[in-house]
């Protein structure tokens, strides 16, 4: 609390006590002083806790994934909220410190090739597994990357990706994921495109 705002306090208090004609000792004058009490641990103890103040967003090269964060006094590394949106695949998560994700389908984009002009490269990124029946892909990664000759994965780099769980039939950015039956028509036609594309097969 500033020192305007003590100052001001105590001139309602002493006024207070002028309206009501008490003395020091008596018990209105002491209910006042608890009040006050009361007042100014409760104002600390909101000051402390200090209020979600937006963190930089960070976008992606093609301007199609965006996530935005929040955090007490500007501590970006420690958000208390995170919120990523999808605007090809079109969906939006959001997720509190201690609560899960919770997510939305909101309209594609409609001019999807504007996620395809510009000067960055298109990456993708694939885990699989070795079963008796062959090779089965367990999820695959897509990202851009404003360097065309790499494209190689740093988890270390601040880059924002796709990540197709197809084990578990969502899509995820960051640790937040959305059911790929919540997709809108348009986004799982988009869905399919894309993992063609990462295998190199005609869409």
């Amino acid at each position: 609390m500033s020192c305007i705002q003590l100052q001001w306090f105590h001139g309602r208090i002493e006024r207070m006590k002028e309206f009501l004609d008490v003395q020091v000792n008596s018990v209105a004058s002491f209910a006042l002083i608890a009040g006050a009490t009361l007042f100014l641990s409760t104002s600390s103890a909101v000051a402390e806790s200090g209020i979600p103040i937006a963190c930089t967003p960070v976008v992606s090269a093609d301007q199609r994934l965006r996530m935005e964060q929040w955090a007490i006094d500007r501590h970006c590394t420690s958000p208390v909220r995170t919120r990523v949106t999808d605007r090809y695949l079109g969906f939006t998560c959001s997720k509190g410190q201690d609560t899960l994700a919770k997510c939305r389908t909101q309209p594609p984009v409609f001019d999807s090739k504007a996620f395809r002009m510009g000067h960055f490269r298109q990456c993708f990124d694939a885990i699989v597994t070795s079963t008796e029946m062959g090779f089965v892909v367990n999820r695959v990664r897509e990202w851009v990357t404003a360097e065309p000759g790499n494209c190689e994965w740093d988890p270390g780099v601040s880059l924002l990706s796709v990540e197709m769980d197809l084990e578990n039939a969502r899509v995820c950015i960051e640790d937040q994921c959305i059911s790929i039956t919540k997709l809108s028509v348009v986004g799982r036609l988009r869905l399919v495109r894309t993992i063609l594309e990462a295998f190199n097969q005609p869409s």
